[in-house]
């Protein structure tokens, strides 16, 4: 793994910290009610623990993001008996936008200008139970598979942008190779932004919040790997990151507070041939955003260089802190 560079952004450009909604109510009623049930009804405690790991909040798009749509090409992917919303914009080999978990594939949008103006296609989704996608329900799997389904509709794909939960989907997505190889495609580059490395640590994270001890935890695993035919330590993208043969670019922010920037840099250290991006004060979304990050990644999936706009990007980005109906949603 190489440490490509490191990218600082202004003292006046710091993150803000919001709470967590989901933490604010959890350390309230429901928290305190997986508390009475973890030892009372342990059945019932896992299984209500299961229901709410597969429950994304959804989150209004933000006035930016919609006006990003309304230049696309809108389509639909096919989900069984619905249909993934889906979004392309240009022209050329295709580059494909991933959305993580919460989150939509609109917030990757200040991607799609550059790649165009360089002769690129870009094509993004909502996944299910993320946007607009069907369901109320999603997990890292159901992202994988939305994933395969994208490269199979849209492909042959030249590169993937994939945020946070988004990369180790696609990891999964691309460790299995189905798409890969009945397509006949190399594999496609690769840019993880924020990426978590382990579905295990992240049921430990959950249940802590939620309050439930390690017993209850054992059986909600056991429901989701149950439901889905597939053991939880599958798929952790650092065990499958030996095995890869993608080029992957890895970006990640030293103050990332949600998926933490060891984290990247451990996925980018397993992975053989990746590089390494480290910036400063810029989060786990605003990233998405930052100049110098849209900058780098455009070159890593284009091979041409991109210059670093900091005018209205960087105003947008101000705007963005004291104007709440123009604030990206969490």
């Amino acid at each position: 793994m190489q440490e490509a560079n490191q990218v600082h952004s202004s003292p006046n450009n710091r993150t803000i910290v919001r709470a967590d909604p989901r933490q604010v109510l959890l350390r309230g009623g429901i928290r305190f009610g997986f508390k009475l049930l973890n030892k009372a009804a342990p059945d019932l405690a896992s299984l209500a623990a299961e229901r709410l790991f597969r429950s994304p909040r959804r989150h209004a798009r933000p006035a930016w993001e919609e006006e990003i749509l309304a230049g696309a090409a809108r389509f639909s992917l096919p989900w069984g008996a619905e249909a993934l919303p889906a979004w392309s914009w240009g022209h050329g080999p295709t580059v494909l936008l991933v959305h993580g978990w919460e989150g939509r594939g609109s917030q990757l949008g200040a991607f799609v200008r550059p790649l165009v103006e360089l002769g690129f296609r870009v094509v993004t989704f909502d996944a299910p139970g993320h946007g607009d996608g069907p369901s109320r329900s999603a997990t890292l799997v159901e992202l994988a598979r939305a994933v395969t389904v994208a490269m199979d509709e849209v492909g042959p794909v030249h590169a993937i942008v994939a945020h946070s939960l988004g990369g180790a989907a696609t990891t999964y997505a691309l460790s299995r190779a189905a798409s890969v190889r009945r397509a006949g495609a190399p594999a496609p580059r690769l840019v993880f932004i924020a990426p978590p490395i382990s579905a295990v640590r992240y049921t430990q994270h959950f249940a802590k919040l939620l309050g439930i001890d390690e017993a209850v935890r054992r059986r909600m695993v056991a429901r989701l790997e149950a439901r889905y035919g597939v053991p939880l330590a599958d798929l952790d993208a650092l065990s499958a990151a030996p095995r890869m043969n993608a080029p992957l670019f890895v970006v990640h922010d030293r103050d990332d507070r949600e998926v933490s920037f060891e984290a990247g840099a451990a996925l980018a250290d397993r992975w053989p041939g990746a590089r390494l991006m480290s910036t400063r004060g810029l989060g786990h979304r605003r990233v998405l955003r930052a100049p110098e990050v849209i900058a780098e990644v455009v070159e890593v999936v284009t091979g041409t260089p991109w210059p670093v706009r900091t005018g209205i990007e960087t105003f947008e980005l101000e705007r963005e802190l004291f104007e709440r109906d123009r604030r990206r949603a969490v």
